[in-house]
């Protein structure tokens, strides 16, 4: 802000000296109001001041905003969202599930690769019974983290439970060709035969020790 250097009063005028050298950050220059009239001398001055103040409120926030971005962009968004996550945990054990719904949300929109955020959020979705967006983000685990067996499970369970029989019975495939002996995997395999109509390949599927037939 500009601030007032000098000021000589004498019968018929008053003069103002002032150094501007506050106002900006380049330049500095004396400006002097030489004013008749002391009832006068305030106006210019008041208007001096709305001038600047407006020039840097339109200067300040687009500084601000400028800065806050630059310093969003130089974050690292794997270890944003690994904190995301962690916090997101911390609200878990402290039961505050919309808490760290909220969280997971914004650690899966920072890295769409970590497979166990989405895996969280699709338990958080079995919690509130959307099905549909519990499958959706165990789709995004199993693609992410293809050796997440739980996932795997969850998910073969929960298609075969909203009668997506075809994709249930692809899952349970994938899960037998990573673990043969998967004893869950044969299981979802048999109700998605029964439920097909093919009884007796699911009683293949569901005797212990059997990889049952394929069915054609």
């Amino acid at each position: 802000m500009p601030r007032l250097a000098k000021r000589h009063n004498d019968r018929a005028t008053r003069l103002f000296l002032w150094d501007a050298s506050g106002a900006s950050a380049n330049s500095a220059f004396l400006c002097t109001v030489v004013l008749v009239n002391p009832r006068l001398s305030l106006r210019p001055m008041k208007a001096f001041f709305r001038i600047n103040m407006h020039a840097t409120r339109l200067f300040l926030w687009p500084t601000i905003v400028c800065l806050v971005l630059l310093n969003g962009c130089h974050q690292n968004p794997q270890e944003s969202a690994e904190k995301h996550y962690s916090k997101a945990q911390v609200y878990l054990q402290q039961k505050q599930v919309q808490a760290a719904f909220i969280e997971l949300g914004r650690a899966a929109q920072l890295s769409p690769e970590m497979a166990k955020a989405h895996h969280e959020l699709a338990n958080l979705y079995l919690q509130r019974n959307e099905a549909s967006n519990a499958v959706n983000e165990l789709l995004l685990t199993i693609r992410y983290d293809p050796e997440d067996h739980e996932a795997y499970t969850m998910l073969s369970r929960l298609l075969l439970r909203t009668r997506d029989l075809k994709r249930a019975k692809q899952i349970a495939g994938e899960m037998i060709k990573k673990w043969p002996d998967d004893r869950a995997a044969k299981l979802v395999m048999a109700e998605e035969m029964m439920a097909s109509g093919d009884p007796i390949n699911a009683r293949e599927y569901g005797r212990p020790g059997c990889k049952g037939r394929s069915k054609e």
